[in-house]
């Protein structure tokens, strides 16, 4: 096609990190909501298209896909990511979050350490997951494509600069897929951002998701004889903070409709949390798989 428009996913991605005294002074006194998703299939016409915040298609050209001088990555790599206050890991299978440390923060007093929030190790697992899915989804389970392909495999916040963006690109039944991580300095929040042109002569239909996954059976459960606090919380528009404990999780799942909200799990100081578009519908649920368990906690338009 020779029209460019392109489709922006309206989901703020954010991996967030604030100190649990901060969110208690705001949050803490609000009633507590689990963890929701939010289900909103889109469709992108021949050629390329791009919504607006009331999810509506426009046409534009100023959100189509940049020209990434993609390196061929015939498997799944990791993209390195340093900013001020963020040291991030980016899996290029799906574009998923494997690894955010904060090299602000010390592991514990006088070690010298930075704090590791996510990871992902053999027999442990706490990930920031996103991708599309529906019909023509590429990150359906019943599909496979290639990895994203990426321009490097380390990137860092320039001096003088405020912003880094680090795109992944990939192509799948038709689609030319952009997958854009925004950093931005000082700031522990991470906008994840969708460019997508159907190149194909038919429309399709794909939807955002976002999952916060973590298991807890590694012995992990404290550190340097210090209890450690896992579990999960949301935010919907009937309630505004809702803690949700891992053991109330793995008896029933959250499933909850809201317009925006939020999903995030809590570790001790520290929380991570996906916060989408606060004007579209969100489905947030929760599942568990039992062995080795695992906890997701999600979010999807």
């Amino acid at each position: 096609m020779d029209s460019q428009r392109s489709f922006l996913v309206i989901a703020l991605a954010i991996v967030s990190f604030f100190l649990w005294q901060e969110w208690q002074k705001d949050y803490g006194p609000k009633p507590i909501v689990a963890p929701t998703t939010a289900e909103q299939a889109q469709s992108v016409t021949p050629g390329s298209s791009n919504t607006d915040s009331n999810g509506d298609i426009r046409l534009t050209g100023d959100d189509t896909p940049s020209q990434v001088a993609a390196t061929a990555t015939p498997s799944a790599q990791r993209v390195t990511v340093a900013t001020d206050v963020l040291n991030v890991e980016i899996d290029t299978s799906r574009g998923d979050i494997v690894g955010l440390t904060l090299p602000e923060y010390e592991l514990t007093k006088d070690s010298e350490l930075p704090y590791v929030l996510m990871r992902k190790l053999p027999g442990f697992e706490y990930t920031a997951q996103s991708g599309l899915i529906g019909a023509d989804g590429p990150d359906d389970q019943t599909n496979s494509r290639q990895p994203y392909q990426f321009a490097q495999q380390q990137y860092q916040l320039a001096d003088g600069s405020d912003e880094l963006v680090v795109p992944l690109v990939t192509n799948f039944n038709g689609l030319q897929i952009e997958k854009r991580f925004i950093f931005s300095r000082g700031q522990y929040d991470v906008r994840v951002e969708y460019s997508i042109v159907n190149e194909s002569d038919v429309s399709k239909r794909i939807q955002p998701y976002q999952h916060l996954v973590q298991n807890i059976d590694n012995g992990e459960s404290s550190s340097m004889m210090m209890p450690i606090y896992r579990g999960a919380a949301y935010g919907s528009s009937e309630e505004r903070y809702e803690k949700y404990k891992f053991d109330d999780m793995a008896k029933k799942n959250l499933a909850i409709n809201s317009t925006g909200g939020w999903v995030a799990m809590l570790e001790h100081y520290f929380v991570a949390a996906w916060v989408p578009d606060q004007t579209q519908p969100q489905r947030l649920y929760s599942m568990v798989r039992q062995w080795p368990r695992r906890y997701w906690l999600k979010a999807r338009q």
